[in-house]
């Protein structure tokens, strides 16, 4: 699959692709007799495993040590574990704040009709005096 075709599938650039491979996020990219990048099945799915930890907030770097780890073999298994345990800590801990945030507006949501028609008549009785 040519890189245009990979950037629509994914919806990330072509510039995206080339960083992902030059910045090693996912291994070198096929290329056919010609040298143009010619994706293979493997290769596609590194760059879905690579969006989807982006997207789980894994820095570059850690993606990167990742990958590596892979690349080295499964000695480095319980390495890559500890990663993605370490990274869904780190969402625990925003969903947690995102929980806590979500409470505070709902509470704020519950009382904001009473609330600004109170102010509003409040407002009107100064103006009035």
């Amino acid at each position: 699959m040519k890189i245009s075709d990979v950037s629509k599938k994914f919806s990330i650039s072509i510039q995206t692709l080339r960083y992902y491979e030059r910045e090693g996020l996912i291994p070198a990219i096929h290329r056919d007799s010609n040298g143009v990048r010619d994706y293979q099945k493997d290769e596609l799915y590194w760059i879905h495993y690579v969006q989807a930890l982006r997207n789980s907030g894994v820095t570059v770097a850690s993606i990167k040590k990742y990958v590596g780890l892979v690349q080295k073999g499964s000695e480095t298994r319980e390495q890559r574990k500890q990663i993605l345990l370490e990274q869904r800590q780190a969402l625990l801990k925003k969903r947690a704040q995102i929980d806590d945030a979500l409470k505070h507006m709902d509470i704020k949501l519950e009382s904001y009709d009473t609330y600004v028609i109170e102010l509003e008549n409040n407002t009107k009785k100064r103006i009035s005096n």
